[in-house]
């Protein structure tokens, strides 16, 4: 298993009343004032603290899924016939995605782009969205995302797909695997979409 390890710096100061501020030299400036950058002595300053935080991000790299049983046969077949029903043509970057639910019951989706670029959908949106349509009540065991192409690691989902995949799991309230594959060897295996997206955006309750 590899780690990567990503270190947040979170610095924290008393709240200020003036809503145009920033930081410079770990004192807090009035912007857009006369002496902002020429005066020794700060207009405003509060003192700062820092604060450090490391955070582990854990995945498991497979450099050839085809000969090891982390792709079940059955799933890695459907999705490189799925590429083909992909619609990409302003892309040329077909996706293929399978979902497996509680039940067993698979659902599949392919990147459906369009003229208007934001109206299309990635692979994995496109399946998820349509599996919990169609079983509400079920949770998802795991998705499968396979890309086309096979001369890099295989592409991870984009910042909107990774926070669908996060509300999937928020909605269940537990996580779910996730697997990258690009059409030839290497596969990217996740235990959770935090390990994605360790900063996720959620609804205060």
């Amino acid at each position: 298993m590899r780690q990567i390890i990503v270190v947040f710096n979170t610095y924290t100061n008393e709240r200020l009343q003036s809503l145009c501020s920033c930081v410079w030299n770990e004192s807090i400036y009035v912007s857009g004032h006369s002496d902002f950058q020429s005066s020794k002595k700060p207009i405003l300053k509060r003192k700062t603290t820092a604060m450090q935080q490391d955070k582990t991000i854990h995945y498991r790299l497979h450099k050839d899924w085809r000969e090891s049983a982390v792709i079940p046969t059955a799933v890695a077949q459907q999705l490189e016939s799925l590429l083909s029903t992909a619609y990409a043509p302003y892309s040329n970057y077909p996706v293929s995605s399978i979902v497996i639910m509680q039940s067993g019951a698979l659902v599949v989706g392919t990147n459906q782009e369009n003229a208007a670029f934001p109206s299309g959908l990635c692979a994995e949106r496109v399946a998820v969205l349509a599996a919990k349509s169609a079983y509400p009540n079920e949770s998802i065991l795991s998705v499968y995302i396979m890309t086309g192409e096979s001369e890099r690691l295989p592409a991870a989902p984009c910042g909107s797909c990774r926070q669908v995949l996060h509300e999937m799991e928020v909605r269940q309230d537990t996580p779910f695997d996730l697997f990258l594959l690009n059409k030839t060897a290497d596969a990217l295996a996740f235990s959770g979409v935090q390990d994605l997206l360790p900063f996720s955006f959620t609804l205060p309750k």
